[in-house]
């Protein structure tokens, strides 16, 4: 009985592994927190973008110091993006900013969620046998064990442009709390895509800080992965004086032994939105290195989101190829 509450108190007793169990957080919310997070993490960039990148701008100083209020405000209120992009829209003055913010916009963002968990759960029962023989003593041992384990691997793909990120429903946000980490179950918390974002930009957006629409179009995959293993183990024993019996129960060990591994990953591919032979270029990358015809496109539908799930499904290792219809 102690070993079997021990075993449910370590181990959860799932039958049927998922992140819930033990993070208390549901793959949907999980999804919900990283969307969130990138959605904060475009704004707080694109106002470093405003306020660093253009310091220097031969522009008068005060379109200067706008375009710094303009980044001031969205680095310190991410939700101040729609209106600082509308008031960019209107100044004529910095139309060419107002036209990479827009592109800027137009990026896009593939997600791959993998939650690899392995539960075990072993019990096993020791005994030794003492009878004593005419000139000396033999004994006997006997173990019995029960040897459990259960895996779930649950994969879920989704994409986003930065734009699409700003569409959400305002509840959709709503009560996560976006800054926090969780030191046990990263993924349950803030995972720290601000950081592949800002990278992004600064690769992305430095090398062309007032093109339109670059001839380029950059892409980048990250993966982070986090491993959680909880474990636990109960090893009673009992030892007999052997007593004037033919045959006498001398020790007795009862072995459990549980754990649970949790392998989260979260792959991330972001794909600035260049021209269209850009990112043809970049889906064709993709085509030749696969071989499974898995989706019809337009030769003229190709756009960064779509790049960005090309780039993705490469560096996962799958199979595609684009099929392009004219």
């Amino acid at each position: 009985m102690f070993a079997s509450v021990a075993a449910c108190a370590v181990g959860g007793c799932t039958t049927h592994p998922s992140p819930i169990d033990f993070a208390g957080v549901s793959t949907h919310n999980i999804v919900r927190h990283v969307r969130c997070e990138a959605r904060d993490a475009v704004a707080r960039a694109l106002g470093d973008w405003l306020v660093h990148r253009h310091s220097n701008d031969p522009r008068s100083a005060e379109g200067v110091e706008m375009l710094h209020g303009f980044g001031e405000r969205l680095m310190a209120n991410p939700l101040e993006l729609p209106a600082v992009r509308a008031e960019l829209k209107r100044e004529r003055r910095l139309a060419s900013f107002s036209e990479v913010f827009e592109t800027t916009m137009k990026t896009g963002l593939a997600y791959n969620f993998e939650f690899d968990i392995t539960e075990k759960n072993d019990l096993s029962a020791e005994i030794g046998l003492t009878r004593a023989l005419t000139s000396s003593i033999g004994t006997l041992g006997v173990t019995t064990a029960l040897n459990r384990s259960r895996q779930n691997v649950r994969t879920f793909d989704t994409s986003d442009t930065f734009e699409k990120l700003w569409e959400l429903q305002p509840r959709y946000c709503e009560g996560l709390d976006l800054a926090s980490d969780d030191k046990i179950y990263p993924m349950a918390g803030n995972v720290g895509i601000d950081r592949t974002v800002a990278a992004f930009f600064s690769l992305a957006l430095t090398d062309n800080p007032t093109a339109k629409r670059p001839s380029t179009s950059s892409t980048m995959t990250e993966q982070l992965k986090f491993t959680t293993t909880v474990s636990g183990n109960l090893h009673p024993s009992i030892t007999y004086t052997p007593a004037n019996a033919p045959v006498t129960l001398t020790t007795g060990k009862l072995l459990s032994d549980n754990s649970r591994t949790d392998i989260h990953k979260l792959t991330i591919n972001l794909t600035a939105a260049g021209d269209t032979r850009a990112l043809q270029q970049i889906v064709f990358q993709s085509w030749n290195r696969s071989a499974a015809a898995t989706t019809l496109l337009r030769s003229d539908g190709i756009d960064a989101e779509t790049a960005a799930r090309a780039g993705l499904a490469t560096y996962l290792g799958r199979e595609i190829k684009f099929q392009l219809v004219q």
